[in-house]
């Protein structure tokens, strides 16, 4: 517990900087991780961007992070990047952010910021975070005895 009492513009305002900050950072190691994929070099990027994700996932469960997170332009950068993601641990914690972002939070749902949410998420690249998530379900796994990975078996 915090020391001193901390208003809601301030809690707003440091989720908000938070997952800006963390958005951009996972853009920048999809991107980078992208590059990398090209020369045939294996990357630790998305081994890296799962662990940023994983926290955002925890901020986004928060009334302010949820209602802030698909409107952020850094946010909205790393959506068209997600389709790329090719660790499983990774897809599994990029699934859990787009899955909260767009069932909203429970049991008090913000239909407004769930609205608002689908919306971008779809604009910023719906298509293919769709057929992403069809593949991801359908992919063959040679790690395990065939089928998808069971940490995305897991967020369907």
């Amino acid at each position: 517990a915090l020391a001193f009492p901390v208003s809601d513009a301030i809690t707003k305002k440091l989720m908000t900087g938070t997952i800006g900050a963390l958005s951009g950072l996972i853009c920048f190691l999809l991107e980078e991780n992208r590059r990398v994929k090209e020369t045939g070099v294996i990357a630790m990027g998305e081994a890296v961007a799962a662990t940023f994700l994983q926290t955002v996932w925890r901020l986004v469960n928060n009334p302010h992070g949820y209602s802030e997170t698909a409107e952020l332009h850094t946010f909205q950068n790393c959506i068209p990047l997600l389709p790329g993601i090719r660790d499983n641990f990774c897809k599994y914690w990029a699934f859990q952010v787009l899955d909260t972002l767009i069932s909203g939070l429970l049991p008090e749902r913000n239909m407004e910021a769930e609205f608002v949410n689908k919306n971008v998420i779809l604009n910023a690249g719906g298509n293919k975070l769709l057929s992403f998530f069809i593949s991801a379900l359908l992919e063959d796994d040679r790690t395990i005895s065939g089928g998808a990975s069971d940490l995305v078996l897991m967020v369907s």
